[in-house]
C-alpha cells in the first residue's frame, strides 16, 4: 500500500510542480523539492519522452502523458528506439492513428454537450 501512496501523490505533485499558474499557491507548491521517484520520471520523459510506470500502477502511460504534456513538461530529446523505426512506416502509422482518432471523434458528443449530459445523469 506504501507503494502505491507514494506513486498517487507523485502524480499528484506532478500536477503542482509543473504547473505555469502564477498564484502564490501555486508558485510555492511548483518551487518546492520533489519527491527522487517523481524527479526519476521527469528526467526520464525530459530526456526522451519515455513513461516509466510501476507494473500496475493505478495512473497508467496515458494518464501520465496527459499530465506531462498539458503542463508543458519539457522534451529534449528523443527516444533512441525511433532511430530504428524507418520514417515512412513511423508517418504511416502516425496517419492511420489520426484516422481513428477523427473517426472516433464524428461519434462523440461536443464537450459541452457531454457535460451537460453528465449533470443531468447526476440530478436523477
Amino acid at each position: 500500500m506504501t507503494g502505491e501512496f507514494v506513486r498517487i501523490r507523485d502524480f499528484l505533485v506532478a500536477h503542482y510542480h509543473l504547473n505555469a499558474r502564477t498564484e502564490p499557491f501555486w508558485r510555492e507548491r511548483a518551487a518546492a523539492p520533489i519527491p527522487d521517484g517523481l524527479a526519476e520520471k521527469l528526467a526520464l520523459f525530459r530526456a526522451g519522452g519515455r513513461i516509466f510506470r510501476e507494473t500496475d500502477e493505478l495512473f497508467n502511460e496515458v494518464s501520465w502523458l496527459a499530465v506531462l504534456t498539458g503542463q508543458d513538461a519539457p522534451v529534449t530529446g528523443h527516444d533512441p528506439i525511433c532511430d530504428a523505426l524507418p520514417i515512412a512506416i513511423a508517418a504511416k502509422r502516425l496517419a492511420q492513428i489520426e484516422r481513428v482518432v477523427s473517426t472516433s471523434l464524428t461519434h462523440m458528443p461536443p464537450h459541452a454537450t457531454a457535460l451537460a449530459q453528465l449533470a443531468t445523469n447526476r440530478m436523477l
